[in-house]
This record gives structure tokens, C-alpha cells and sequence, in this order.
């Protein structure tokens, strides 16, 4: 029987961090315990700044049994912040011309052949850019016919390029909060720049998470380590095991 346990958890390409994912983890827990009618409690949240981690406690209580849980959340959301100071034409250049190399030679389609749903994931913020760079595109073609007869030719054109930016700058702001465009570009992007081998940052990180599951392993103070990743997360675990 499994009375002390390890998790060892690798977020994903998410830069809210330890704390949300401790309140979220804290309301999921007691939704569990309520509906299995068991005994829960959890611990403070601790950083652990040398490690890049923070951990937590959980007792889970039954009629006939009880487990001591150590929930070790591995962090780089620090790593991910600083991604989201790179320009948004950069995010945008990258992860187009990677989604582009993904489909020229057939990848795209292998993973759409493997699991159609996250081939629609990967496909969804390029398809929805396009629409927008349409949307703005026609909107200053509107602009500029209306403003020929009365500006001339050249200034047409200036004010329309002009109003086909603020358009595209107004969609892809404006609509964020509910798109997720922007942040699904540059998490791509991010992940295309590790599999080439361009994140040393990312790589230093996993190094250290990975000293952090052999010290767990050695320390043999649980009957049971669980190693596991959400997202992003999921591949990073492969690479820290």
C-alpha cells in the first residue's frame, strides 16, 4: 500500500505561475475529497529558490487508510515572462514560418493523422491571423477608396495602409482576452526554438529539475514518485526523466 507519495509536476507554457496553480490545485482537491467523501489537508506552499521549485503537503484520509503526499510543482514561469518581452512581430515571424516548415514536409499532417485535435490546436492561432491581416487588409482598401476623391491617389493609399495597421492592431489587442492568439504565437514559437536546440535558459532549467528528481529518488523517503507534465510540460518531463 502506497502511504507516502512524490509528485513531481511540470507545468506547462503558462506565466501566471506557482501561484495560481496552488489555488487552482486547492479548489480541485476539495471538489475531490467532497465527492469521494474523504479527509483532505493541505499545507502552505514553500518556494524553494535553489531548486526552481515550490512544494506543498497533502493528507488524504479514508475510513481505512491515509496517504502522506509531497507535491513538488517544478517552476519556470520566470523563463516564460521573459519570452512575452520579445516583440509580437517576432512571435509572429517565427511561429508562421515554423508552422509553414511543419507543413511543407509533412509534419503537420503526421500529427494531424495522429491526433486531429491538436492538429487543429497547432493550426488555430496561424488560420485565425490570417483572418485578421484579411479583415485589416479590407479595411484599408475601404478606407482608401473613400478617401481617393478627396485626398488623391498617394494619400489614399497612406491613409489606408494606415488604417489596415490599426485595424490589425485593434483585432489582434482587442480580441486577445478571448483568442488567446498572441500567447499561443509566442508559446509555439518557444517551443520550435527548443526542439532546434536554441533555449539554453530552458535546458540550464531542466538540468536542475532533473538533480531535483534524483535527489528525490535517493532520498527513498516515498513508497511511490510520480514524475508528470501538463502542455508544454508534458515533453519537458520526457527530457527532465
Amino acid at each position: 500500500m502506497i502511504r507516502r507519495r512524490h509528485i513531481i509536476y511540470v507545468q506547462g507554457y503558462d506565466p501566471r505561475g506557482v501561484a495560481e496553480y496552488y489555488r487552482m490545485f486547492r479548489r480541485e482537491y476539495r471538489k475531490f475529497c467532497e465527492l469521494y467523501r474523504l479527509d483532505g489537508q493541505i499545507g502552505r506552499s514553500t518556494d524553494q529558490q535553489e531548486s526552481s521549485t515550490a512544494a506543498w503537503s497533502v493528507t488524504t484520509t479514508a475510513r481505512d487508510w491515509q496517504v502522506e503526499t509531497t507535491y513538488q510543482f517544478l517552476r519556470w514561469e520566470d523563463i516564460i515572462r521573459r519570452d512575452f518581452e520579445r516583440p509580437l512581430w517576432w512571435a509572429i515571424y517565427t511561429s508562421m514560418i515554423g508552422f509553414l516548415q511543419l507543413t511543407v514536409d509533412g509534419g503537420f499532417f503526421r500529427i494531424l493523422c495522429a491526433h486531429w485535435r491538436f492538429g487543429l490546436f497547432m493550426a488555430y492561432p496561424h488560420v485565425l491571423l490570417l483572418i485578421w491581416i484579411a479583415l485589416a487588409a479590407l479595411a484599408g482598401v475601404f478606407a482608401a477608396d473613400l478617401a481617393a476623391p478627396v485626398a488623391g491617389t498617394p494619400w489614399a493609399q497612406l491613409l489606408g495602409a494606415g488604417a489596415a495597421a490599426l485595424m490589425f492592431a485593434g483585432l489582434v489587442k482587442g480580441t486577445e482576452a478571448k483568442t488567446y492568439m498572441i500567447y499561443l504565437l509566442q508559446d509555439m514559437a518557444s517551443t520550435l526554438q527548443y526542439g532546434r536546440r536554441e533555449r539554453p535558459d530552458v535546458e540550464q532549467r531542466l538540468d536542475t529539475f532533473a538533480i531535483c528528481v534524483v535527489e528525490t529518488a535517493c532520498a527513498g523517503k516515498a513508497d511511490e514518485i510520480i514524475l508528470i507534465g501538463h502542455s508544454s510540460g508534458s515533453f519537458l518531463a520526457v527530457d527532465v526523466l
